[in-house]
């Protein structure tokens, strides 16, 4: 079409060529933008998909890419365009931020959760703006003709003005959540010392009144990132304005705190916990002066340790005792001058970490100046100690070293190790040194050092070889020195060597110590396991004294002497014994080969004539331990409770007891008491003799020639005899009453329905030849003989139960006086029967009277028979005669 308007010469040709060019032109600015801006959309991508925190990496490749396109599209490297392109990111990265960020959220979230996302926004914003002016700075290293670089000349604020106002809303918010932050620490803010209590109540108050002042932000409704809303605004200057007055108050408190610090150490402590309030402007120009007064400490401090430096000298003068004496005095006055320099040292790193005008004038000059002096007094006393003790320790060492291994007690003869305490003072002295970080350990003492572990395997082996024979030498029995005598002078040959020639450093000095302690270690261990035997044969023995043979029932004091397994516990017992005796034999046998003893010399014999009497002596404690038993149960003056018990029986004519008390009685209570001390003696006899050189099978014989037991066994059976004496004597008091099981019942009876008594001989003497005349007994006399009979009962009842004898003895009358009054009952039954049986017979007899009566008074007698009415009236004069003979009948009954 052009070339059409052109040949035709149309007027319309220079409008449709310049179009034309337009049209061209601007396709080719088309192109190049985009092609220029294509590599762009890479980065828009990463900024919009990207975690938010690590967009700051992406940032510098996105501002080359920006160069690169100003450096080399003809079409895009004009500041309107470039400015357009930046705002755009600028809008970009606050839209992320927004997002990042939860505006609605942000202040109502825990405060360290959007402090540190805040955080993150300024550090990304500020890296954007910083690569920005980098990049405007060296945008001349993006052309390879300088005269055709071109220049970020436009002002910032075209670029950022939305992006500064952004930035600045999130440092207002960085600084609230800053300071917010800080002074959450009031919460945990505590105060000792005199005032610590009103001090602690203030911070309380005001800590208080912060978190109201933070309820305003938690409790807001508008967005904190909208820097157009002066809502926020408000409220951040009002916070701002609360917070100067905080600091004012903190800054007070913390003065007064300072003032009642009790030293040094107490203010750093104070110092460190208000450590983030001092950096506060307000808080520091308040507390400002508090420095000179610290200094002052400082400075007091230092004379303190001088005097205690000076006091220190003065008692080494004296010799007087410097530090405790579990340590060694080198390292020990090494160590107090350390914690000397240490106390004033550990202040002066303390006042290095405060930077303030006041610790940096001449007063702090001063002070300083005290301070390296003393620490050169100090460094003088320590190079003193450590050269002293250097000088004279290779002496020590040597001298020592060359000793014998072992010294003996020329009185005692007890062994002793020689390693000298000088020796174990250089080897504390080393190991303190070593942990004081001393480096120029001299070399004889490091030498000597180094073999710690030798000498202390040296020494330790032989105290325990010295502990060993020591103990040997101490406890060994004369009975047991002959049978070991020969080993002992083999192992007093091997130490005589220790003694005189063997030293520390001897080479074969291990060699000989392990053989020595192997001989003693030996002989110490044969001969402990010999008195362990004896020992747990002591423990056997032990056992058969533990408790008597026989006891009182359930072992209870209040009960009777139990009897009922009297077979089956001395059974037991001698069980036991036997038992013991065999494992004494065995142990016996045992030490005999440990001691390594020839049965027919007479050291073996002597030794089983020790174990011999050590077995007497067991036997003697079992029979002392049961015959004690007897013997205190049956000592009236202890008031013990009744051990034995014996029935009073009433036999058929005589009074015995159960078991019986006569003495010669074969199952009597002297035959019973004298069984179980018997038995307990027969314990002796259950164990074969130990000594059988002797010609003795036990120990019975022995045991029944010991003069305590003799008369502890003589005492029982002197007071088993008082007590059957007394008993006798008890009985015999009932012999009164033996009329009423020694008399015939029914002889007696016949006599008193023949004379109403029974006769005595005179009456039947006088009466020879005619006989006594009979006098049948009245009711009268009937009812006298049940009256006596009845209040014998009564008082028969009346008697006791039992009698105890000497507190131990107790008679049980119970069965004695049962049968007694039953015998009572059948005297005063037989009257009584009697009376009954004659009652039952005079009124069946009258009964037949009646019936016959009856009979003849029913028969109708008709006139004139004369018969009939003398029957009538013979029964009628029999009834008459009858009824004073019936009224007697029931007299007895009427009574």
């Amino acid at each position: 079409m052009a070339k059409i308007l052109e040949i035709t010469e149309s007027s319309y040709f220079p409008t449709f060529k310049a179009s034309l060019q337009d049209v061209v032109g601007a396709l080719i600015e088309v192109q190049d933008i985009d092609l220029h801006l294509r590599p762009l959309q890479h980065h828009i991508e990463i900024l919009q998909e990207m975690e938010f925190s690590k967009i700051p990496v992406f940032i510098p490749a996105l501002f080359h890419t920006i160069c690169l396109i100003w450096s080399h599209s003809k079409h895009y490297c004009f500041p309107v365009r470039i400015i357009v392109l930046l705002q755009e990111f600028c809008n970009l990265l606050i839209k992320q931020a927004i997002v990042f960020l939860s505006p609605e959220e942000l202040l109502k979230n825990e405060i360290e959760e959007s402090w540190e996302n805040i955080q993150i926004c300024v550090k990304n914003f500020r890296a954007f703006k910083d690569c920005f002016l980098k990049h405007k700075e060296k945008l001349v290293t993006y052309y390879t003709n300088l005269d055709d670089c071109r220049y970020w000349d436009f002002p910032l604020s075209m670029v950022f003005t939305q992006f500064d106002r952004f930035y600045n809303r999130l440092l207002q918010l960085e600084d609230l959540f800053v300071t917010m932050q800080e002074f959450q620490k009031l919460e945990k803010l505590e105060f000792g010392g005199m005032k610590g209590k009103m001090l602690s109540g203030q911070i309380s108050e005001m800590n208080h009144d912060f978190l109201e002042c933070c309820k305003v932000f938690k409790e807001s409704t508008y967005d904190p990132l909208d820097y157009n809303c002066m809502d926020f605004e408000n409220d951040y200057n009002a916070f701002k304005e609360k917070i100067v007055d905080f600091d004012r108050q903190l800054g007070t408190i913390l003065c007064a705190a300072f003032n009642d610090c009790s030293g040094l150490e107490s203010a750093f402590k104070l110092l460190v916990v208000f450590g983030a309030f001092l950096e506060r402007s307000t808080i520091m120009e308040i507390f400002s002066p508090k420095y000179f007064t610290l200094l002052e400490m400082f400075d007091q401090e230092l004379d303190r340790c001088k005097y205690l430096y000076d006091q220190h000298l003065e008692r080494k003068d004296k010799r007087a005792p410097l530090l405790n004496k579990n340590m060694p005095p080198t390292s020990g006055n090494l160590k107090w001058a350390k914690e000397l320099k240490e106390r004033i040292e550990i202040p002066w790193s303390n006042f290095k970490l405060i930077y303030h005008t006041n610790l940096e004038g001449p007063e702090a000059g001063i002070v300083y100046q005290k301070y390296m002096e003393m620490l050169t007094l100090l460094d003088e006393y320590e190079e003193q100690i450590y050269l002293s003790w250097a000088s004279n320790v290779h002496m020590i060492c040597q001298f020592n070293l060359d000793q014998p291994l072992i010294k003996r007690n020329n009185e005692t003869g007890f062994l002793n190790v020689n390693f000298d305490r000088q020796l174990v003072g250089v080897l504390r002295e080393v190991k303190y040194l070593q942990m004081l970080n001393q480096s120029d350990i001299p070399d004889t003492a490091a030498a000597f050092f180094e073999k710690r572990e030798t000498l202390t395997k040296y020494v330790g082996t032989l105290e325990l070889m010295v502990k060993w024979y020591n103990k040997l030498k101490q406890t060994v029995l004369e009975v047991e020195l002959p049978l070991i005598c020969s080993e002992l002078e083999a192992i007093d040959t091997q130490l005589k060597a220790g003694e005189e020639t063997m030293t520390w450093q001897s080479k074969n000095c291990w060699c000989y110590i392990m053989r020595v302690k192997d001989m003693v270690h030996d002989l110490t261990s044969r001969v402990q396991k010999t008195k362990e035997n004896v020992g747990t044969i002591q423990l056997l023995m032990k056992t058969w004294s533990e408790c008597p043979m026989f006891t009182r029932k359930d072992n209870k004091k209040d009960y009777l002497m139990y009897l009922d397994d009297r077979e089956d516990r001395v059974a037991k017992r001698y069980k036991l014994i036997k038992e013991a005796g065999a494992t004494i034999h065995i142990l016996i046998e045992e030490n005999r080969r440990l001691l390594k003893a020839d049965v027919v010399t007479d050291s073996w014999k002597a030794y089983l004539e020790y174990i011999d009497d050590m077995v007497l002596d067991g036997f003697f404690n079992a029979i002392s331990c049961s015959l004690e038993f007897f013997f205190e149960s049956t000592e009236a003056v202890l008031k013990p409770s009744p051990l034995f018990l014996s029935q009073m029986i009433l036999n058929t004519s005589e009074i015995v007891f159960k078991p019986s008390l006569d003495k010669d009685a074969a199952d009597g209570f002297y035959d019973l008491v004298e069984g179980l001390v018997s038995d307990i003696y027969k314990m002796s006899a259950q164990m074969k003799r130990v000594a059988d050189h002797l010609q003795m099978d036990n120990y019975q014989i022995d045991m029944e020639d010991i003069p305590d037991l003799l008369d502890i066994r003589q005492e029982i059976m002197d007071r088993v005899l008082e007590i059957i004496n007394k008993a006798m004597e008890y009985r015999n008091a009932f012999e009164v009453f033996s009329y009423l099981w020694v008399d015939d019942r029914a002889e007696f009876m016949k006599h008193f329905l023949q004379y109403s008594h029974v006769l005595t001989a005179e009456e039947i003497g006088t009466h020879a030849d005619e006989g006594v005349p009979e006098c049948p007994p009245t009711t009268e006399q009937f009812k006298e003989q049940i009256g006596i009979y009845e209040n014998l009962y009564i008082q028969i009842n009346k008697f006791e139960d039992g009698r105890i004898f000497e507190n131990w003895f107790k008679i049980d009358i119970k069965p004695f006086k049962i049968t007694l009054l039953n015998t009572i009952k059948k005297w005063s039954w037989m009257f009584k029967e009697h009376l009954i049986h004659y009652v039952t017979d005079s009124l069946n007899e009258l009964e037949e009277f009646i019936k016959m009566t009856n009979k003849g008074l029913s028969k109708k007698v008709k006139e004139g028979d004369y018969n009939g009415l003398e029957d009538i009236m013979g029964h009628l004069m029999a009834v008459r005669d009858r009824r004073t003979i019936t009224d007697e009948l029931f007299e007895p009954l009427k009574e």
